[in-house]
């Protein structure tokens, strides 16, 4: 959460919203993830917005120069959904995601997976942050567009 503190000082960045379906999960606790002190800050907090919620803040952006960035896009429905919402709007959109062998898989099975669930996203997404650099070929294989970049998952 380090980073996401930090956006709102930069010149450049007029608003930081932190769109989450849960605000407290236990398990990302318990890895680190930290808001006290965030809720009253410059950053804005959306929990478990609804659909119309989610639709108005990507229509009050649209146009500009605006990031979405995602994570956690398979392991929480909510995510997958503001993605695929996303796409309805001219964003600049980034990827923040573990390594493909981060859950014991071959590399092969995350390939077939990938070009079977997700291949329809590729030409919407600009920038992939890739915890690690072990796999930044792995994903700039996927498309020459993309701008892969080593990201290190830090907390407080």
């Amino acid at each position: 959460m380090p980073y996401i503190r930090h956006l709102p000082s930069l010149s450049e960045i007029d608003d930081v919203y932190v769109v989450v379906p849960e605000i407290n999960i236990e398990e990302r606790q318990s890895m680190g993830w930290d808001v006290s002190g965030m809720m009253d800050s410059k950053i804005k907090f959306m929990v478990n917005p609804s659909d119309e919620e989610i639709d108005k803040l990507y229509r009050k952006y649209k146009g500009t120069d605006t990031w979405c960035m995602f994570s956690g896009i398979t392991a929480f429905a909510p995510i997958y959904n503001w993605l695929k919402t996303s796409l309805q709007y001219d964003l600049k959109r980034g990827v923040i995601t573990e390594p493909p062998f981060l859950y014991g898989h071959p590399l092969w099975q995350h390939a077939i997976r990938f070009a079977l669930k997700d291949w329809k996203y590729v030409s919407h997404i600009q920038k992939i942050f890739v915890m690690g650099d072990n796999f930044l070929n792995y994903y700039k294989f996927w498309s020459k567009k993309w701008d892969v970049i080593p990201f290190m998952y830090c907390t407080e």
